[in-house]
């Protein structure tokens, strides 16, 4: 089964799950559950919030338009695919909720595709359909693009709120089902003067989807920035 690479570089979530796996030593604090840090009853990870309001980048209607046939342009040559041409987009998806829609929509079309934990789309496809495969999937993202608001350049408020996330969250969730990072979470000084440097999930370690489900490896968009 494979997991389809994410196409857009620039993309919040895309950019730090990239830095997670670049982990550094130094500037480690130990987390725990003491004082000041919450732990949640119920392991709902749209439930969590950010320490303070994050609010959406601003971007008009025109750059959006544009980003996000960049961002199509860019996963045509990463597969190195020519679409004939580009359908219209129907609807605004997020980070990490574009592989529901888009996976049904390839579902729809004949190939065979799952909404994968974290919000990474699985398919699987012979070698030889693969460019068939990824035209499909290419008009799939096409209409339901990402809204590039949310493919920006992480802010340091934005990962400061991550930070905060690891510690009263993502760590305290793992382990509830015996898992933990390689390596303690930096103090939030290092993790915002390294771009987020740290990675939540073992490298070597399988964590099973039903896990991911429960403890994503980043705060889910929604609750990142209050959306309904």
């Amino acid at each position: 089964m494979e997991s389809s690479p994410r196409p857009v570089t620039r993309r919040v979530w895309r950019e730090l799950i990239a830095i997670g796996l670049a982990i550094t030593t130094v500037g480690c604090a130990t987390v725990g559950s003491g004082p000041g840090t919450p732990t949640p009853t119920v392991w709902d990870p749209t439930a969590w919030k950010p320490p303070s309001p994050i609010a959406v980048p601003t971007m008009t209607d025109e750059e959006r338009a544009s980003r996000r046939l960049a961002d199509l342009q860019e996963f045509a040559t990463l597969h190195k695919i020519k679409p004939k041409s580009t359908p219209p987009l129907e609807r605004w998806t997020l980070p990490d909720d574009q592989a529901v829609p888009v996976s049904a929509c390839l579902r729809d079309s004949g190939w065979a595709a799952e909404a994968g934990p974290n919000g990474y789309l699985q398919t699987t496809v012979e070698e030889a359909q693969r460019t068939a495969q990824k035209l499909a999937q290419y008009d799939c993202m096409a209409r339901f693009s990402i809204d590039p608001r949310f493919l920006s350049q992480p802010t340091q408020q934005m990962y400061g709120a991550v930070w905060t996330y690891f510690k009263d969250y993502g760590i305290p969730c793992l382990a509830r089902f015996d898992l933990a990072p390689d390596l303690p979470l930096p103090t939030r000084e290092t993790f915002l003067a390294t771009n987020g440097r740290w990675g939540l999930y073992p490298i070597n370690a399988e964590v099973p989807a039903e896990v991911q489900a429960v403890c994503p490896q980043l705060p889910p968009t929604r609750a990142m920035f209050g959306l309904e």
